[in-house]
């Protein structure tokens, strides 16, 4: 609509029954056509929208089908706690045992919803990005110091040990690499590449113009030193 002419429609027709198209059961899902009619008047080229209660994912269908129709690049970011669906629900008879599920699935079926619309529409000669990424709060792969009570030898040998070992039992690569990835401060956006070195298991991390190295090796070859662009502003985490 123009500026300054309000909907014609009351607030309370914004919700319907069921996400429409995507065979997902959620009651009072958002409506996306009023979602994305808002998008269109309040953001700008580029922008992020964040939804803090992303619920059945209204909002990521809309950013995503906003995207298509105006040959945007709009990103969204949806945050949802992995409350427990009722065990008698049709939500959790249909295979979904939190909301977050439900968020996710419906993300992608929107996507793939997408794809088969955009087939049918002229080329725009863009490609529209449809990926996300789903990250968890997890606790750290970080040992932690604890206190120490100045009594008990065996525990002040225990904490040392941090010094030679300093992730916890079990960790995963990935989680780890992306734990540094937040504290050096990049994005979580950032892209992962294994690094040309066959000495060591070496990856760079890349935001926007910035990067750094990380190997998750017990030792480095000094071979491996010596094949990485090891700059004054490069860092390398070991």
């Amino acid at each position: 609509p123009s500026a300054g002419i309000l909907r014609n429609t009351l607030w309370h027709d914004v919700f319907a029954s069921k996400p429409p198209g995507y065979d997902i059961p959620f009651d009072n899902a958002k409506n996306v056509e009023m979602i994305r009619e808002l998008l269109n008047i309040a953001l700008e080229e580029n922008s992020t929208v964040l939804d803090f209660f992303a619920g059945s994912g209204s909002t990521a269908d809309a950013v995503l089908h906003s995207n298509l129709e105006m040959n945007d690049s709009r990103k969204f970011i949806c945050v949802q706690l992995p409350e427990k669906v009722e065990e008698d629900s049709e939500e959790y008879e249909a295979g979904f045992e939190t909301i977050a599920d439900i968020s996710k699935e419906r993300i992608r079926r929107a996507a793939k919803k997408i794809k088969e619309e955009s087939k049918r529409q002229k080329p725009t000669g863009t490609k529209q990005d449809l990926g996300f990424k789903v990250f968890r709060l997890a606790k750290s792969n970080y040992r932690i110091w604890e206190d120490y009570d100045g009594k008990d030898a065996d525990e002040l040998k225990k904490q040392t040990e941090l010094f030679t070992k300093p992730l916890v039992d079990g960790y995963d690569d990935t989680d780890v690499i992306y734990e540094v990835i937040v504290k050096e401060g990049y994005g979580l956006n950032s892209r992962i590449e294994k690094a040309d070195v066959s000495t060591n298991m070496v990856y760079r991390v890349t935001d926007d113009n910035s990067s750094f190295f990380i190997t998750l090796d017990a030792k480095i070859d000094a071979k491996t030193l010596d094949r990485l662009d090891l700059s004054k502003d490069t860092t390398l985490v070991c």
